[in-house]
């Protein structure tokens, strides 16, 4: 059994690694690959030079789309305000005044509290009949849940992953979408989890550098992996958290609330 495993930190470290490597394995000496051969009707794209540009600059009309969806701005979280005694403040304490006390004064300060992390991992394998405006809808969701955990306090770090294996061989990708110390943008982040071009162009091409030897993913390149226990271990493989892993099969047709409760 061979593994294959693709880890990056940010989307533009993954547009480089394509750009810089040869298409090889099974497929080095293909006149077709899905990456870049097959049209908008499959893609969602026109080329793969117009997917990249969506995913290095963001999509603004997917990102317009979802964002009607969403029932909740992006709010930031105000640092934590703490009341302490003073000699000088914006109001009397009463009784340290009565007793002689010199901090005789309520005044506040603003302190930084800890913020607690919480790793999402979302799985943009889909099959191709899924359409389009359900994956907005459940992306609304899900962004959405997001963005209210970080209002809250808590920061969210996004993977986005590809979790394909066929035969013998398994390849397991996984980007960051957005780290814990970043704020929530809709328009970076919108791409990787919704358009089909990232997992068909993309996450294709990924598959053509990987050295990939089998045969069989000529055929399909690869098939989804839907038992969570192979995704645990891909998880653990790619040294990210598993908690948290979700596909649109687990978040379609569920609200927010619903979806909030599904996150440890």
């Amino acid at each position: 059994m061979k593994q294959v495993i693709k880890k990056f930190d940010s989307l533009g470290a993954l547009s480089s690694f394509i750009a810089s490597t040869p298409v090889n394995g099974v497929f080095k000496d293909q006149s077709f690959l899905s990456s870049r051969d097959r049209g908008i009707s499959f893609n969602g794209s026109e080329s793969f030079e117009a997917a990249n540009n969506m995913m290095l600059q963001g999509w603004a009309e997917g990102a317009a789309r979802v964002r009607k969806y969403m029932n909740a701005d992006v709010t930031a979280t105000a640092p934590k305000r703490v009341i302490y005694n003073s000699v000088v403040g914006f109001a009397p304490n009463v009784p340290n005044y009565l007793s002689g006390n010199p901090r005789n004064m309520y005044n506040q300060k603003r302190v930084k509290t800890p913020k607690k992390v919480v790793t999402v991992i979302y799985d943009c394998c889909v099959g191709s009949g899924v359409d389009t405006k359900d994956l907005e809808t459940a992306a609304a969701a899900l962004f959405n849940v997001i963005s209210g955990l970080e209002s809250s306090g808590v920061r969210v770090e996004l993977w986005v992953t590809m979790f394909n294996h066929y035969g013998t061989d398994k390849l397991d990708m996984a980007v960051k979408i957005k780290s814990a110390g970043q704020p929530f943008n809709l328009l970076k982040m919108i791409y990787p989890v919704v358009h089909p071009s990232f997992l068909r162009r993309h996450g294709f091409a990924v598959i053509e550098r990987s050295e990939i030897n089998e045969k069989e993913w000529l055929n399909g390149y690869g098939r989804i992996v839907s038992d969570r226990n192979e995704k645990t271990k891909a998880c653990q493989a790619l040294r990210i958290p598993s908690d948290n892993v979700f596909s649109y099969y687990d978040i379609c047709g569920k609200t927010e609330a619903q979806i909030a409760k599904m996150i440890k």
